[in-house]
């Protein structure tokens, strides 16, 4: 069986296309400063909630913890001095299928591709995992 990359997007419009390679780099450059990616580092709920605070207006505490341990195939975080800048994790049906979800990136480092090196990560992650599915809910001004 060919392995798929699906994608939904909010109005559940369907869109298949194969897995594609991708070069795997642990620090990338953005700009003037490194941006450092990590797999399944270990985490605190006080650093998810500071940068979901800072990223989603309507942010309320979350206790993380349950969601990550009990139904998680794995997460990628994106750090910048060891500072939490980005975040998205692969939730987990137990067999064939994960699911991109809360790719997060700070306000103060947005637009510099960080969140698409997050979802490129966590592409590799599940690969690696020899999953037949990986799917992700976008707006379709991201389709692009």
């Amino acid at each position: 069986m060919k392995e798929r990359f699906l994608l939904f997007t909010r109005h559940l419009s369907l869109v298949s296309r194969p897995f594609y390679t991708l070069s795997v780099m642990n620090i990338f450059m953005h700009g003037e400063f490194a941006i450092d990616y990590r797999n399944n580092p270990e985490i605190s709920n006080e650093k998810l909630n500071e940068l979901f605070g800072a990223a989603w207006e309507k942010h309320t505490y979350f206790d993380f913890m349950p969601v990550l341990e009990n139904h998680s195939l794995g997460y990628v975080c994106a750090y910048h001095l060891n500072r939490l800048v980005g975040f998205v994790y692969l939730a987990w049906d137990g067999a064939q299928h994960a699911f991109i979800l809360d790719t997060t990136v700070h306000p103060d480092y947005r637009r510099r591709g960080i969140g698409v090196k997050l979802v490129k990560e966590a592409t590799e992650l599940a690969r690696g995992h020899k999953l037949d599915w990986l799917h992700v809910d976008f707006d379709p001004h991201l389709k692009e």
